[in-house]
């Protein structure tokens, strides 16, 4: 016969041996007047438009590339730039999709173990790399285009996680979809900027 006493014992002698304090959540000690959650909304609006971003200044820059292929051709008159390729352009435009995807998979894992914060920190490193890396690129050659595009993949593999973890941490039940309707607006707004 167990005694409804001994099975409180029983869970706080279990409880204290991992060494865990009662109260083990984590509390500010800095208060944002009860607004920390709009702050979190706005910050995480701003990393999501600017990883979007970096994404979309690829598809403005092959508008304005054709002075490299000029370059390239007064240099080897006889060569073809890979810019020229249209199997080669569509490589360096799904290389940052294959980026995305392999980033997805690797980021969920990371994150459910490091949290969104640091796994988002990482991909905006990634997206930030290889953003100021593509000049270089293509000065370079074919395949560290194809790096740079498979970088900033990586750093937007986490935009759609994101967008739905925020708001199921941060917003309470009755203002989760206006976040979520916030945040996803960071696709209109990279496309404006």
């Amino acid at each position: 016969m167990v005694q409804v006493g001994d099975e409180e014992k029983k869970s706080e002698t279990i409880f204290n041996q991992t060494g865990m304090p009662e109260d083990s959540r984590k509390t500010s000690k800095i208060l944002c007047c009860n607004l920390t959650r709009y702050l979190i909304l706005i910050l995480t609006l701003t990393c999501l438009t600017l990883l979007q971003m970096n994404s979309l200044t690829f598809n403005f820059t092959v508008i304005c590339m054709s002075d490299i292929v000029d370059d390239y051709h007064g240099i080897h008159p006889n060569g073809t730039h890979w810019f020229e390729d249209s199997n080669m352009k569509s490589l360096v435009f799904s290389s940052m999709a294959m980026g995305g995807l392999l980033g997805l998979l690797v980021a969920m894992p990371l994150m459910h173990r490091v949290g969104v914060r640091l796994v988002l920190s990482i991909c905006g490193v990634f997206s930030i790399v290889g953003t100021v890396l593509f000049p270089l690129a293509v000065e370079f050659n074919f395949f560290s285009v194809l790096a740079v595009r498979f970088l900033q993949g990586l750093g937007v593999s986490m935009v759609f996680t994101v967008l739905g973890s925020v708001p199921t941490a941060w917003a309470p039940n009755n203002e989760s979809s206006t976040f979520l309707a916030v945040l996803s607006c960071a696709f209109q707004v990279s496309d404006d900027i």
